[in-house]
């Protein structure tokens, strides 16, 4: 179709700031801001324009048209190059990572564009993942029941089991389902004493929980993302305070659906008596695992807890992460980290960061950075932090060294989330 011409001259716009020759990507915010102004061009057009569907792919297209150029997305250029021996795009690794590689352009795509369609609705915004956590923040900070976990100098408080969730219906429909049989393991996380389910009435009229609203969104993913900072935020507690066993999954921005979507906690402060008693079962695989295998060539199975005093103890006793804090009369400088776990080398997932999928830095043309630049070029060095036999030791500590250094800016984390 003929492109309007007002749509034109504003993607012409962005061209004519850019260098002559210049064959760089219009990517991240760039993009963004692009899509958007576009967008807003074709609002503002009588009503019988036809809108296209795709507004990142149309862009895309006027840029190529522009440029002369072939659009970027329609290359192989996002590839990292591979060397002699590695697999051949035929092989099924290969395809694995091109499909993986596709379905993530085009959901980054999406979002792009539901965020430029719907960066405001009916008064709300759509939070980044920073506000998110920043909302968790204020909730632990202003909620009675969060404060209340909080012992004061002179009266003890009581150890309260809590369970924060995600719903787009009423709270009572989802607040016992960390009760239920649901999900991939199909495992409650307490049960009775004898192996029965608890039911959510009893839950209430028998457990002593109580129901609460904490935070709603007219958009899913801010109360998704919500939730999950909050998970994270009390991560480290023991099974049978918190009771769920992860973090929830990253959420997809999707439109409005015209639902309320809400984030809520029940909380009772009756369960760990009932679990240390014997009333009550607390069903953790990893107490299981722990009974099966305490010991393994000398070593000892972790806790979270452990895992968590691990990661300090390696942040008060390593020097890189020593040289963060800085001297009263030597300026520090800001590092650049990136935590990770292998079962392999340290040299095979150091850069994963860079990797093709989704870059945290390229270099200011668009192009990949390569492992052996990174290393060569950019300064980085690579160092052991922690090594266990246990997959899930190591795992832990990742993750309780990366929630450490969470609140600090996407560019000296790379990145942990």
């Amino acid at each position: 179709m003929t492109n309007p011409e007002e749509v034109t001259a504003v993607v012409q716009k962005w061209v004519n700031s850019k260098p002559q020759g210049y064959t760089g990507k219009c990517k991240g915010k760039e993009r963004k801001v692009l899509i958007a102004e576009v967008t807003a061009v074709y609002v503002a057009l009588p009503e019988d324009t036809k809108v296209p569907s795709n507004m990142s792919r149309h862009v895309g297209t006027i840029l190529g048209e522009l440029r002369g150029i072939i659009c970027p997305q329609n290359t192989r250029a996002e590839f990292v190059a591979g060397e002699v021996g590695d697999a051949t795009s035929h092989s099924q690794e290969r395809r694995q990572e091109s499909n993986m590689h596709e379905r993530e352009k085009k959901q980054d795509e999406l979002q792009a564009n539901v965020k430029a369609r719907y960066h405001l609705f009916d008064g709300e915004t759509i939070l980044d993942i920073d506000n998110a956590a920043a909302k968790a923040l204020e909730i632990t900070m202003r909620n009675e029941v969060f404060k209340s976990m909080v012992a004061d100098e002179d009266v003890a408080s009581p150890l309260l089991s809590f369970y924060i969730f995600y719903t787009s219906k009423e709270l009572g429909d989802e607040c016992w389902r960390f009760l239920s049989m649901r999900g991939k393991n199909a495992n409650p996380v307490l049960r009775h004493a004898n192996g029965s389910i608890i039911t959510g009435t009893e839950m209430l009229q028998e457990l002593g929980f109580k129901v609460e609203l904490l935070f709603e969104s007219k958009f899913r993913v801010n109360a998704r993302d919500v939730e999950d900072a909050l998970q994270k935020l009390y991560q480290d507690l023991p099974l049978g305070q918190r009771l769920w066993r992860e973090p929830d999954c990253k959420a997809k921005r999707e439109e409005p659906d015209g639902s309320l979507h809400k984030v809520g906690i029940v909380y009772s402060k009756d369960i760990l008596p009932m679990i240390k008693s014997g009333v009550l079962k607390l069903m953790d695989p990893r107490a299981d695992f722990k009974a099966r295998y305490p010991f393994f060539e000398g070593e000892a199975f972790l806790d979270l807890v452990n895992a968590a005093a691990k990661a300090l103890e390696i942040t008060e006793t390593n020097k890189v992460f020593k040289s963060m804090v800085a001297d009263e009369d030597v300026a520090s400088p800001l590092l650049s980290f990136y935590i990770f776990y292998t079962s392999k080398e340290l040299g095979d997932e150091c850069w994963r960061f860079l990797s093709s999928r989704n870059p945290v830095l390229t270099h200011s043309n668009g192009s990949i950075i390569t492992g052996t630049e990174m290393l060569q070029e950019l300064g980085f060095k690579v160092e052991l932090l922690f090594e266990s036999k246990f997959m899930v030791n190591a795992r832990d500590v990742e993750g309780a060294l990366q929630n450490r250094y969470q609140d600090l800016p996407l560019g000296q984390r790379l990145p942990m989330a």
